[in-house]
C-alpha cells in the first residue's frame, strides 16, 4: 500500500513538473516573423552620378544587373543593392566611408580588407 502511493506521489510530482516547465516554455516562445516583403525596383534608378557621390569618382555602375530594394538586415527601412566596380577601392574607402569586401579570399563568406 505504501509503495502504491508512493508511485502515486511520484507520478503526480512529474505531472506538476512537466506542467509547469511547459507553461514556461511556451511563455518564452517569442512569435514568429513576418516574412520577408518581396525585393522591389529602386524608384528612381540609381544612376552613375549617385555612385560617384556615395563611393568616389573610381566607381561606376554596372549595366546588366538589376537594381533592388529590400529590408535586409531587419532593421525596418529598406536597404539599396546595386552592382558597381570601383578602380581602387581602397583609395575612396575612407573619404566616402564605406566597407571593402574581398570575398575571394575567404571561401563562401566574407572577409574585410580592414
Amino acid at each position: 500500500m505504501l509503495r502504491r502511493f508512493t508511485l502515486i506521489v511520484l507520478f503526480a510530482g512529474l505531472l506538476v513538473i512537466s506542467i509547469v516547465s511547459s507553461a514556461g516554455a511556451e511563455r518564452s516562445k517569442k512569435p514568429a516573423a513576418p516574412p520577408p516583403a518581396p525585393a522591389k525596383a529602386p524608384s528612381p534608378a540609381v544612376t552613375d552620378e549617385l555612385i560617384h557621390k556615395q563611393f568616389g569618382d573610381n566607381c561606376t555602375l554596372l549595366v546588366g544587373p538589376p537594381q533592388f530594394t529590400m529590408d535586409l538586415d531587419g532593421d525596418g527601412v529598406d536597404d539599396l543593392v546595386v552592382a558597381a566596380r570601383c578602380k581602387n577601392p581602397m583609395a575612396d574607402r575612407d573619404e566616402y566611408s564605406f566597407l571593402v569586401v574581398d570575398p575571394y579570399d575567404s571561401f563562401l563568406a566574407s572577409a574585410t580588407s580592414k
